[in-house]
């Protein structure tokens, strides 16, 4: 019994070191990418219920409805929450997307992946927009890396992030920034930030 036990044990380790995936764990938007068949044939090592851990996974919007979305294929596929579907607004089915998030193994149901951020794949950076024009048509700047610069009007810490609320000089539109880091900066300064944006906010590594 005691060597049968050491041999599942060194065959597990086995499995998990084997499963191919690419370390690029860069920034808060990339984490290891894994395949979406790595997923379906070994759900247990990536089943985030179990052993937390975040993930990023490289596909095609195979679905895209109200109640309904995948990235895959026919033959392999991974739902998404549909609670979280307002960050792919302006996606379209056939896009190729990086999805980060979380994984959900559901033995005696189907496996859903919890995306905290979607973007356009390979990247897009657009550079410096204006805040205007991103509340105009926030779905043409969706999943995509862009600045904004405008006057800092409210700042708060919560959970672990900062938020913030950037607003245009001429228009007084302003855009919620969702930054990850420590900050100095005070209500009333002229501040730039880069980020990507998903949903109704510029989620952030970088402002100054």
């Amino acid at each position: 019994m005691k060597y049968k036990l050491i041999f599942t044990i060194i065959l597990l380790f086995l499995s998990i070191i084997s499963v191919p995936h690419v370390s690029a764990e860069t920034s808060i938007f990339q984490r290891d990418v894994v395949d979406i068949k790595d997923l379906e044939n070994n759900p247990r090592i990536y089943d985030s219920t179990t052993a937390y851990r975040k993930i990023s996974v490289i596909a095609d919007i195979n679905e895209l409805e109200r109640y309904s979305a995948s990235i895959g294929s026919d033959e392999y596929f991974l739902l998404l929450d549909v609670t979280y579907l307002d960050i792919l607004e302006g996606f379209s089915k056939g896009d190729r997307v990086m999805a980060t998030g979380s994984f959900k193994h559901v033995p005696l149901g189907k496996d859903i992946f919890n995306q905290e951020y979607v973007m356009h794949y390979p990247k897009r950076e657009l550079g410096e927009v204006a805040i205007s024009d991103v509340k105009n048509n926030p779905a043409a700047y969706n999943g995509k890396f862009i600045k904004v610069v405008g006057n800092l009007t409210n700042i708060r810490d919560s959970s672990g992030k900062t938020i913030m609320y950037i607003e245009d000089v001429e228009t007084e539109k302003s855009i919620k920034v969702l930054f990850y880091g420590v900050t100095t900066l005070e209500k009333g300064m002229k501040v730039q930030a880069e980020g990507l944006l998903n949903g109704d906010s510029l989620h952030s590594e970088n402002v100054g």
